[in-house]
């Protein structure tokens, strides 16, 4: 037995952990989930007390007792009065523009938060602190992060750091109200699960801790599983030499089998990696590109029925260069993988070639 053989049979018995499917917001969709002033532009909307009047009062209230609960370990105390307050974006400063204000002219007190995702501090946090003339009790700063920042790298002893999830982690724990809409309710959970993807982006994940502990049975599990892919690729290259075909395709996920000599434009294509996934039969796919294509609605009048009588299942394509028309499951066992090139070469030949080339002659006349 190789070493590499030794390590496969010991990772086989290994509990693999599995990564729970991970859910995406709408900023993720649009590619806007790590940028700052999309992010901050959704918290000042569901600060807001007109545009979002249950979601406001529950950011608040979790963020007065974020910051209540920091500044006592600090030993600092403020008295922030919040009524009637303004949730402004871009603030402008002397020298910059705050991310996030939440201020009260009434109540003479600002919340001043600087919001990062991946950036660096290199904002001017003593222009930010000193852009409101109030009281140092009526004022606080914020650096808002995806994960905690000591104060030594804050670098300016007024502000204090709150990541985004303790923030939205303690709004949740009030509980959302029965009155909040279905809009505002999708619109809160979804930035919530961005958010959340963000934070746990950067743990060390059990799948993670996984892999340093067995890299060597894992990377021997690897080599084990490409050896039997190229197995498979140099018998689907075996049985194209015997049928005068070429096999075409570079990814290990796919391969077309190609006869040059006729009817370039229509051809069968496999998936090596489903051959050794899947049991019970190899999953063959009728597939034309080229001129081939705009023919595609005359081709389904005409055949498919006919396909369907034969045993063939019609794909709707969402190929953008090629288009499936159908595909067939080649009874085959994986016992007999020895004789895979074998058995391909004569249920292609058999089977499956006179449907191709009656599709050929059919576009060959549709083309004239």
């Amino acid at each position: 037995m190789t070493v590499d053989q030794l390590l496969l049979q010991q990772f086989i018995e290994l509990k693999v952990p599995i990564a729970e499917p991970k859910e995406i917001g709408f900023l993720e969709i649009v590619g806007q989930s790590t940028k700052e002033n999309p992010i901050s532009n959704v918290y000042r909307h569901f600060l807001d007390p007109e545009l979002s009047p249950e979601l406001s009062s529950i950011l608040i209230d979790s963020l007065l007792g974020l910051i209540n609960v920091k500044l006592k370990i600090l030993k600092r105390e403020v008295d922030l009065q919040l009524d009637e307050y303004s949730a402004i974006r871009e603030y402008q400063t002397g020298n910059g523009r705050i991310d996030l204000v939440i201020e009260s002219q009434k109540g003479r007190s600002v919340i001043i938060i600087e919001a990062k995702i991946y950036h660096s501090i290199e904002n001017d946090l003593n222009d930010y602190w000193n852009a409101f003339e109030y009281p140092e009790s009526k004022k606080v700063g914020i650096l808002l992060s995806l994960k905690p920042i000591s104060s030594k790298f804050i670098g300016h002893d007024k502000f204090i750091n709150i990541t985004h999830a303790e923030w939205l982690n303690q709004a949740k724990t009030f509980g959302l109200p029965y009155s909040l809409s279905a809009k505002s309710f999708i619109y809160f959970t979804d930035f919530f699960t961005t958010m959340q993807n963000l934070t746990t982006g950067n743990e060390l994940t059990a799948e993670v801790q996984f892999y340093l502990d067995y890299h060597e049975k894992i990377e021997a599990a690897i080599s084990c599983r490409n050896s039997a892919t190229n197995f498979i690729i140099q018998q689907l290259d075996k049985v194209c030499r015997e049928l005068g075909w070429s096999l075409y395709g570079t990814a290990e996920e796919w391969r077309n089998l190609w006869d040059e000599s006729y009817g370039k434009h229509v051809y069968w294509t496999v998936y090596p990696m489903d051959i050794l996934r899947k049991k019970g039969g190899i999953l063959i796919i009728l597939e034309i590109d080229g001129d081939a294509r705009k023919h595609e609605i005359a081709i389904r009048e005409e055949f498919e029925a006919h396909w369907q009588e034969l045993g063939f299942t019609a794909i709707i394509n969402k190929e953008k260069h090629v288009v499936h028309l159908a595909s067939i499951s080649m009874p085959f066992d994986l016992r007999e993988m020895n004789q895979i090139s074998d058995k391909l070469v004569e249920y292609l030949k058999n089977e499956l070639e006179p449907v191709r080339r009656r599709l050929v002659e059919f576009i060959d006349k549709l083309a004239k």
